[in-house]
């Protein structure tokens, strides 16, 4: 009985390697897509865990958020800056946040979003501008009479966005805040006497386009240029995970911004604006 040692003809190959690539193509973008859903559930984590830690913080200090950032001096320590990732990781207990100087921003851990390629001494996360104030520093007098801000004093709580996570700026990319003013936003609302806005454009995007949505390069010659880091990157949510940004809201919530061509998911009047922190009089909203 003669054996048959018939062997693929070349058709019969190529057609084999065709399927292969055609299911390559198929499975590549759904591991893509898997990955960066990973990552967003990991940084909404984040936003989760040190929004339970800026709670717990309030819970001691009678509802009150923590100011932004300030100075201590004294013999042992003359510039001692604390920002509020140090304040309130004790509560926390994961990431690091630096000594001496070097303590403005929590550092790496849960401080550091998943999807922060960049390796700057800085957070991936900032908070609510108008709620958290400068406190004893140079650069204001070293002024103590700040205002600081009860969350049991803000309307709408639940509806108010506390934390995002921001993009990366030039130099050191570490703004502590995120920009709430509302040209960094939207086009101007012309609020009525009692602060409500008269117009309302159907998408709440950010006027120029990126801007928002972006990471700069790291540059060793924009460290100390305010100019061209104020309001751009890194005082902007990231939507780096299939167009969605992770956010924090004032109760303690977190869940997902999403971000079209027409737009953001954020809306400034009701999710970013708080007539309660007003600091600038009657041209709030700006």
């Amino acid at each position: 009985m003669m054996k048959n040692n018939r062997a693929f003809t070349l058709i019969e190959l190529l057609v084999v390697i065709a399927i292969i690539a055609i299911l390559a193509a198929i499975l590549f973008p759904v591991f893509a897509q898997a990955k960066a859903a990973a990552k967003k559930v990991a940084s909404l984590s984040n936003t989760k865990n040190i929004g339970l830690g800026v709670i717990m913080y309030c819970s001691d200090v009678d509802d009150v958020l923590p100011m932004l950032q300030y100075v201590e001096t004294s013999a042992s320590n003359p510039y001692d800056w604390h920002g509020w990732p140090r304040m309130v990781h004790p509560y926390i207990k994961n990431g690091s946040t630096g000594t001496g100087t070097n303590t403005l921003w929590g550092k790496d851990g849960i401080f550091r979003a998943p999807g922060d390629w960049t390796q700057q001494d800085n957070g991936s996360y900032a908070i609510h501008q108008d709620l958290a104030r400068d406190g004893s520093a140079p650069w204001n007098g070293w002024t103590t009479n700040v205002p600081t801000f009860s969350t049991t004093a803000i309307n709408n709580i639940s509806d108010k966005i506390y934390m995002i996570e921001k993009g990366i700026n030039k130099g050191y990319a570490g703004w502590l805040q995120m920009s709430t003013w509302e040209w960094d936003w939207i086009d101007y609302l012309a609020p009525d006497a009692n602060g409500n806005p008269t117009h309302q454009p159907e998408y709440q995007a950010s006027l120029q386009p990126g801007i928002g949505d972006c990471d700069f390069g790291y540059s060793s010659s924009d460290l100390d240029s305010f100019s061209t880091t104020w309001a751009l990157c890194g005082m902007h949510p990231r939507y780096r995970y299939g167009r969605s940004s992770p956010l924090m809201y004032l109760d303690g919530h977190s869940k997902v911004a999403t971000r079209s061509e027409k737009g953001t998911s954020i809306n400034w009047f009701k999710n970013i604006y708080i007539p309660e922190a007003n600091q600038f009089g009657s041209w709030y909203p700006y």
